[in-house]
């Protein structure tokens, strides 16, 4: 069989339909580890793909290279904005005068793929590569690790919803008594578990 054959032909509904996938799957721990996705969680990502676009036919590795492009692109252009230059979110695209342009280049010589090429993805996968971070803060008290990460995201998650929802935040907390460990105790220098 060829390489022809086998090249996977994307488009930009293929590539959200990706990242919509991701972000779906993205805080379920058997699927994504401290340093990626699982081989079950490409698994999940590479059979709810080939369901939602059946005539793809993508396998793992082709959707994990996709990914990791798309990673790419993202970096790109998060680390071009640190710089000051302009981004249009609706056409994905880095804004900039031509000198601009240069230095940007100068520095990093892969943003020169993105000078003519939109990528509207960016504010999309600003959630799944970026939208965790904050709770990173939670599982590191007194530099030892308390929760996993995943567990730290479900307890706040819990608790915004219910703070959101204006629900009897007392009945909450009494149902998950992790979240009132978590947020009151102060541990000690010895004190941590893994859930």
């Amino acid at each position: 069989m060829s390489t022809e054959s086998t090249r996977a032909t994307w488009n930009y509904t293929y590539e959200k339909g990706l990242a919509d996938i991701m972000k779906e799957l993205v805080n379920l721990p058997m699927l994504r580890g401290q340093n990626g996705w699982t081989a079950e969680g490409w698994r999940n990502i590479t059979k709810k793909f080939n369901a939602m676009f059946p005539l793809a036919h993508f396998m793992k590795q082709q959707i994990q290279k996709k990914e990791k492009e798309l990673k790419g692109y993202y970096k790109i252009i998060r680390e071009a904005r640190k710089s000051g230059v302009g981004f249009n979110d609706t056409l994905g695209m880095i804004i900039a005068e031509l000198k601009i342009w240069d230095k940007l280049i100068e520095d990093n010589s892969k943003v020169s793929k993105l000078r003519k090429k939109a990528f509207p993805l960016f504010n999309n996968l600003e959630s799944l590569y970026e939208g965790n971070a904050f709770f990173f803060l939670f599982v590191y008290i007194n530099g030892h690790k308390c929760y996993s990460f995943t567990w730290v995201w479900w307890v706040l998650k819990e608790f915004l919803t219910a703070l959101l929802m204006e629900l009897d935040l007392c009945t909450v907390l009494s149902r998950y008594d992790a979240i009132t460990f978590l947020l009151m105790m102060k541990f000690s220098a010895g004190s941590h578990s893994s859930l």
